[in-house]
């Protein structure tokens, strides 16, 4: 007997909501929502079944056990489905609510009853021009009902979910919801309203409808990852492999052919399983990975808060310790010049001026200090103006002479050989880059020299090189020196002063004058240089004119 072409189509709808069902229903592990979906998908293609069945079979009482196997697989559909509605989206339910399914269980029961044992639901069937017809029964409104009924409170409960979702899964909610509700308005036209109405010949179409789900739920599977489509796409493609092997064993027609195929059966099973375990293994590893790139992200925010926190709190006890710091400065400074009177001895004199210079040194912390902060913050303001470097160099190197020879070290400034322009900087802020990279070259050169030189770095740049015969570095100290609070370890041991912010200040100002700076070193004890590149010419953004003027104006607030 020929299968009409129509008969065909179903049967192949039913397979894709079968397949698509046992898809759901397998990876739902503990979640309850995919699993009462796929259900619902999984009657789904019963009812496609059943009508399937229902068009095709010549025997009419075949053909009445047909259509109540489809009857109840529709009203399964629509309890499943309601199920699920309140299923989706909560994750902390694990397993069925059986009172909700007690609620049902009563009209349910009912229905099934009318449709099993009387013929209040179907009354009778008949033969026409275009195929079977039935002719319904009063019980047959009762089920219309019922169907509608939980159907629509279904679909209420998935649009009130919408309002709490996040944005994945509102995503996911409105593929699952749209795709649905479309395959449940056309089935519902053709196979509830239509025979209700007396219209029984486009049953048929109400199956297609469900296709519109199935590519929806597939588009949101590809697209925005419902579910693992690697995974899902070997599972399918083994499964068809089977398939075709398992028929080629059915057609065999010796047995010779018979074992041969059933060797290949064996052999593409092994092969499917190996494929999908490794596509496991390898989505197991992903989600791993992604799991970790999550917390290492809300570990990163969290690191985030405290350092600006951090850099908060710095701000706000700088500006409160320097202004104490500078009264204590400026009255020990008078004190030492004779304002107050004459010093009574010199051991007073000498207190006095360990006091100056202790406070001196705390001023200059805490000065570096704010700096950082407001680095770290965005918040340091440049002032650019037209720089001559050479003066600036020389008169660091005249300021710092006595220091060098109380060492008695041979600090030198090399006059340049050809004329250097003047640059666009911060002169402030370069000055402390150049004084601060002299007096560490000063302060940890114990024999030796101290050189400082200005020449032209081609035609739009120019080089400050600072070079000393000192204590020198190792490799692995040239790649750290310019990180915060960090000191070469000879450094460390020799000298007590300092936190190590010098350098990582100075390479800052450096690269915000879109200069660079190095260090090299041939290796401890045979000393260090310290190059620095800055180009002629520096634009000022917008920016930078803004936290010039924030800089200002923080300055006169700390002043006052």
């Amino acid at each position: 007997m020929r299968i009409e072409l129509i008969n065909l189509i179903l049967i192949l709808v039913g397979l894709v909501d079968l397949g698509i069902a046992g898809i759901l229903v397998l990876k739902a592990k503990d979640n309850i929502a995919s699993k009462a979906y796929g259900f619902a998908v999984f009657f789904t293609s019963i009812w496609t079944f059943g009508l399937a069945a229902f068009r095709h079979v010549p025997d009419l009482f075949l053909a009445v056990e047909w259509a109540r196997i489809y009857y109840i697989a529709a009203l399964l559909i629509a309890i499943f489905f309601f199920d699920f509605s309140f299923y989706f989206l909560d994750k902390k339910v694990k397993r069925l609510d059986l009172k909700r399914l007690g609620f049902l269980s009563l009209p349910f029961l009912l229905v099934i009853y009318f449709l099993l044992f009387t013929d209040f639901h179907i009354a009778s069937i008949g033969l026409e021009e275009w195929g079977k017809n039935i002719i319904l029964g009063p019980a047959y409104s009762f089920y219309s009902a019922f169907f509608i009924t939980i159907v629509s409170w279904g679909f209420i409960n998935l649009i009130g979910k919408f309002k709490r979702a996040n944005q994945l899964e509102k995503v996911q909610l409105l593929y699952v919801t749209v795709g649905t509700f479309i395959a449940f308005v056309f089935g519902s036209l053709f196979n509830l309203i239509f025979p209700l109405i007396g219209n029984y010949q486009l049953i048929w179409l109400g199956p297609y409808f469900t296709l519109v789900m199935v590519v929806s739920i597939t588009y949101a599977i590809f697209k925005h990852h419902l579910l693992n489509m690697r995974v899902i796409g070997n599972e399918i493609f083994t499964g068809f492999i089977l398939i075709v092997f398992c028929a080629q064993v059915l057609i065999s027609t010796s047995v010779q052919e018979f074992l041969f195929q059933s060797s290949v059966l064996i052999f593409g099973a092994i092969f499917g399983v190996i494929l999908v375990r490794g596509s496991l293994r390898e989505i197991q590893l992903r989600e791993n990975m992604q799991s970790l790139a999550a917390q290492l992200s809300e570990a990163n925010d969290k690191l985030k808060r405290v350092a600006r926190i951090k850099n908060e709190f710095i701000s706000i006890a700088s500006h409160q310790l320097r202004t104490p710091l500078s009264i204590i400065k400026g009255y020990t400074s008078m004190a030492l010049e004779g304002d107050f009177g004459k010093m009574a001895n010199i051991k007073q004199k000498k207190v006095f001026e360990t006091v100056y210079t202790s406070v001196n040194r705390l001023i200059n912390l805490v000065e570096d200090l704010l700096n950082i902060s407001r680095l770290e913050q965005g918040r340091l303001g440049y002032e650019y103006i037209q720089v001559d470097v050479v003066k600036m160099v020389r008169e660091i190197v005249g300021e710092l002479a006595p220091k060098a020879k109380t060492k008695k070290l041979i600090l030198a400034f090399k006059e340049p050989d050809e004329r250097i322009p003047k640059i666009t900087a911060d002169f402030s802020k370069l000055r402390q880059v150049f004084l601060n990279l002299i007096d560490n070259s000063v302060k940890y050169t114990e024999v030796g020299s101290v050189g400082a030189f200005v020449t032209k770095a081609g035609k739009n740049k120019i080089r400050v090189m600072i070079r000393d015969t000192g204590i020198g570095m190792t490799r692995d100290e040239m790649g750290s020196i310019f990180r915060r609070f960090v000191r070469g370890n000879r450094v460390s041991a020799l000298y007590n002063e300092g936190v190590g912010l010098g350098l990582y200040f100075a390479r800052s100002i450096v690269d915000a004058h879109q200069g660079t700076i190095v260090a090299e070193s041939e290796g401890k004890g045979r000393g260090s240089q310290f190059i620095v590149e800055l180009p002629v010419k520096h634009k000022m953004t917008a920016r930078e004119k803004h936290l010039s003027e924030e800089d200002e104006a923080d300055s006169i607030r700390g002043e006052d």
